[in-house]
């Protein structure tokens, strides 16, 4: 979903800052059980629904994500097991915060679907 999001929005973030930004855009992606597959096609249909902004950021999409296109829906295993990838693959990049931010969020999903 990271690269997804990078690639769609030809974003290089570096900084703390802006990993911050992109992870958030993940997550918020994530939880709406998103496909990373499905950002570019909403992104046109997001620049043809708001022609006139002229600048598309990914707060931007997410913000109308339902408005262009619908909604998706994954069950909470699918959505935990695209988080333990993700996990894998900050690891292997030494994205410590992005790992820390993971790590939480699985936590978090893990104690709802034993709450259940």
């Amino acid at each position: 979903m990271w690269d997804a999001v990078c690639s769609v929005f030809n974003l290089k973030p570096v900084t703390k800052t802006e990993c911050s930004r992109v992870g958030k855009i993940v997550s918020d992606l994530t939880a709406k059980g998103v496909n990373p597959a499905e950002i570019s096609p909403r992104l046109s249909r997001y620049r043809t629904a708001y022609p006139k902004l002229g600048i598309y950021t990914p707060e931007g999409l997410l913000k109308h994500w339902d408005a262009c296109g619908g909604t998706t829906s994954r069950s909470p295993v699918s959505a935990l097991a695209d988080l333990h990838r993700q996990l894998a693959e900050a690891k292997a990049a030494s994205r410590e915060h992005a790992v820390a931010r993971l790590e939480a969020e699985i936590a978090v999903l893990e104690a709802k679907a034993v709450a259940v």
